[in-house]
């Protein structure tokens, strides 16, 4: 019987590397990547591969960004850091504002069941649910002044109530 599941993941030996960080402390990191050979020893048939890495802070948090530079050497990293750098923050902001556009523009459907649920099944042994009626602030409150004795007190009220109809749970 074989002790290897079907999905576990296995390192390959022939594409092994070994990382070397070097940061100035302030915008970012090079990453190089050293082919090495299953001992160890650096593998001089292929290529060293430089990776740039950066973070940005947005109003959600910090963003890591990772890019690939093409560079020969370090010093053609360091100088490719900055412009790589920029592209990089500018598709993270596209594809920022393009999953904005897809959640504001996607429509939730409910699937049957839970439609059923909330109008109700109907008929003999169906089940209905109770609504509830809340009122719902739309639009800054309006402010209004009272006077009682020498001092006014001030309440505040919805300018434009609206209503909203929920299904209540029966739990």
């Amino acid at each position: 019987m074989n002790n290897e599941r079907p999905g576990e993941p296995q390192m390959s030996v022939e594409t092994l590397y070994r990382e070397d960080v070097f940061t100035d402390q302030r915008v970012g990191t090079v990453r190089r990547m050293t082919p090495v050979k299953s001992d160890g020893s650096d593998d001089p048939s292929r290529p060293h591969i430089f990776v740039g890495q950066a973070t940005v802070m947005t109003p959600m948090g910090s963003l890591p960004l990772s890019f690939e530079l093409d560079a020969k050497n370090l010093a053609e990293a360091v100088s490719q850091f900055g412009p790589a750098a920029q592209q990089a923050i500018e598709e993270a902001a596209h594809e920022l504002q393009e999953m904005r556009r897809q959640a504001a523009s996607s429509i939730v459907i409910p699937d049957a069941g839970s439609a059923a649920a909330l109008k109700g099944m109907g008929g003999k042994g169906g089940a209905t649910y109770p609504t509830r009626m809340r009122r719902v602030c739309r639009s800054p409150p309006a402010r209004s002044a009272r006077r009682s004795g020498p001092f006014a007190t001030r309440t505040r009220g919805c300018a434009k109530p609206t209503i909203s109809i929920s299904a209540r749970s029966s739990k």
